[in-house]
């Protein structure tokens, strides 16, 4: 579902996590500034990671696990310096991940890709 925040009325979290959902990201996924909890989970997104999930500086955890993503983990992700969680399990990911995620201090928990 959808919540917003009390004060400004924007979204601050989105889990769609197993809803049967596919197609691509839309790069304007960076409009939702106010963004913590990004949960798209267990559904069928494919495409490349927009770089602007890079622009959503409030973001803690992100779950994109279980789903069909290719190409590169955009570096832009070091953006999201709050980030504690970030999930990228199964999907179809290459390269590895950026050198530039080391320098998110708050990261908790990891949960990487398998490398095809």
């Amino acid at each position: 579902g959808v919540t917003c925040g009390r004060k400004h009325k924007r979204v601050t979290r989105l889990n769609l996590e197993g809803l049967k959902l596919g197609g691509i990201i839309s790069p304007s996924i960076g409009n939702l500034s106010f963004l913590r909890s990004l949960n798209l989970g267990v559904n069928s997104f494919g495409g490349t990671i927009p770089k602007e999930v890079g622009m959503l500086f409030r973001l803690q955890r992100l779950n994109m696990s279980y789903n069909n993503f290719e190409g590169v983990i955009p570096t832009s992700l070091y953006n999201c310096s709050r980030l504690v969680t970030l999930s990228l399990m199964s999907n179809r990911l290459v390269h590895g991940l950026p050198l530039e995620l080391g320098s998110l201090s708050n990261l908790e928990m990891l949960i990487p890709t398998s490398l095809y």
